[in-house]
């Protein structure tokens, strides 16, 4: 089980979702739930620099697809980066976005390898 800490600079319109350990689908849909009930920032970060989702199955991360779009309005003119520390966790967060319908040059989401500290 891993661990989500949530950072949220009202100033920035930023929210900050920092993931820990070995996450699960389970982990992550609740948070996406958390979140949407709560201020909705325009500015978003997922950053999985120290956990895991490798371990998640291909129909988990469905799962996860699914539910994000039910968000898709309030997600509407926002931004959001997704930070992973492999290529390995970067290629399924890419599978994600891909079954998301992001188009991959479109510059308001942005994923990444690192994030400098």
């Amino acid at each position: 089980m891993g661990k989500i800490e949530t950072e949220v600079d009202i100033q920035k319109d930023l929210t900050i979702m920092t993931f820990h350990g070995e996450i699960t689908a389970e982990e992550i849909r609740n948070k996406i739930h958390e979140y949407f009930q709560g201020k909705v920032t325009r500015k978003r970060l997922w950053n999985f620099q120290q956990a895991s989702p490798a371990h998640m199955t291909a129909s988990e991360i469905k799962e996860i697809v699914k539910l994000s779009q039910q968000y898709s309005q309030q997600m509407a003119g926002g931004r959001i980066a997704f930070v992973f520390p492999s290529r390995l966790a970067y290629g399924i967060g890419t599978m994600f976005n891909i079954a998301l319908g992001f188009d991959m040059n479109r510059k308001d989401y942005m994923s990444f390898h690192s994030c400098p500290r």
